[in-house]
């Protein structure tokens, strides 16, 4: 049996065993786990964050607005245009519409210088009349009428004027036409100026939001990226770090097994040297034992040949070649007993009744005389 220290040993290498393969399964399943994070991280490759696939789907929606935007142009429509058309065709081909008797002006002067003469014709019939003694005459007609045309002569002389005015006034609504068709020029100009800076700045808007669009695009690209290699270099990390106390683990694991292997191996072979020991002391005893009872048979045997050597000496009938022969036939007790399983043995049942059988045969076979028989019989101690 193993000594207390040897016990104490074995089970303390247990201890060390069973924990190393403690040890050894939990770093086997961090270790499948971070191989499945690392592979799984691998094979699913570089993917974009949705913030940052978002702010690609907001660049080409912008680019794709300023696109529409440079297709429409700066669509302004002139509505001066019909306006301006019409004043300078009319500044250009307009013709002036003057009649002197329309004139108010004229009127006014018509009246003036119809009524003077009117009165210097009076005058002058008068005067005509006072002259030759309070009698008309023709040449107190002629007088007045003279005076009467005078007054007429000088307001023709006004017409000349009054057409100048009149194609002054023309010349100067034409005029107005004109600078009014530049008016509305300037307005057509100031509405597309209006219109091209409110496209141009609508236009460079969606340019400038989509640069902003894709340089923040780029910035998150970069960040998702370095963050994935980040993580997959983590897991890559962890995978070798795992991997390695794996080992480490295994190793142990492994060297406990031969410690224990090894303890029980010598307690085994203890166990073995002390039964082996113990059977040799055993085998030894029973060898002394078998010694002791073979001597003592083979004094009890001396004594009862001795003492059949002795009666056969009083008889002297046996013949002693037919005992030899008998008991080189026959098997010795000792042989007897370890043929158990034989025939005789299950046949005869003990020693004594097997010897007697055998008497009976050859006595009957004529091998042996009755005198040899009565020696046998007392050699064998069968009695009659």
């Amino acid at each position: 049996m193993a000594t207390a220290a040897q016990k104490r040993a074995l089970q303390q290498s247990q201890t060390t065993l069973d924990n190393s393969r403690t040890a050894q399964a939990a770093s086997q399943a961090a270790y499948n786990q971070a191989q499945k994070n690392y592979t799984s991280l691998a094979n699913k490759g570089y993917q974009q964050s949705t913030a940052t696939q978002g702010l690609f789907k907001k660049y080409n929606k912008t680019t794709d607005a300023a696109k529409a935007v440079l297709d429409k142009g700066v669509g302004y429509k002139n509505k001066y245009d019909k306006k301006i058309t019409s004043l300078l065709d009319r500044a250009e081909n307009g013709k002036m519409q003057y009649s002197v008797t329309d004139d108010p002006a004229y009127k006014a002067l018509q009246n003036t210088y119809v009524n003077q003469g009117r009165t210097a014709m009076q005058n002058a019939v008068g005067e005509a009349v006072a002259a030759t003694g309070g009698y008309g005459s023709t040449a107190a007609a002629a007088a007045g009428q003279a005076a009467y045309n005078q007054s007429l002569t000088e307001l023709n002389g006004h017409v000349a004027g009054l057409y100048d005015a009149a194609a002054a006034r023309f010349n100067n609504k034409q005029n107005l036409l004109v600078t009014l068709a530049d008016s509305y020029r300037q307005l057509d100009a100031q509405g597309w100026e209006q219109s091209y800076n409110e496209w141009n700045s609508k236009y460079n808007g969606y340019l400038q939001l989509a640069d902003e669009y894709l340089k923040g695009y780029e910035y998150m690209d970069e960040a998702d990226r370095r963050a994935y290699e980040t993580k997959l270099d983590a897991y890559w990390n962890s995978l070798t770090s795992a991997q390695s106390q794996y080992n480490t683990d295994q190793s142990m694991t492994q060297q406990a097994q031969s410690t224990y292997n090894q303890q029980a191996n010598d307690i085994a072979n203890y166990d073995e040297t002390v039964r082996k020991n113990l059977a040799d002391e055993a085998l030894e005893r029973k060898k002394q034992a078998e010694a002791e009872r073979a001597n003592r048979a083979n004094e009890a045997e001396a004594r009862r040949v001795n003492d059949a050597n002795i009666a056969a000496l009083k008889s002297n009938d046996y013949n002693i070649d037919n005992v030899k022969r008998f008991r080189a036939s026959i098997r010795t007790e000792d042989e007897f007993n370890r043929r158990r399983g034989t025939s005789d043995y299950k046949q005869y049942g003990n020693y004594k009744s097997y010897v007697a059988a055998m008497l009976e045969q050859f006595i009957d076979n004529e091998q042996i005389t009755e005198a040899d028989a009565d020696y046998l019989y007392e050699y064998y101690s069968l009695g009659k």
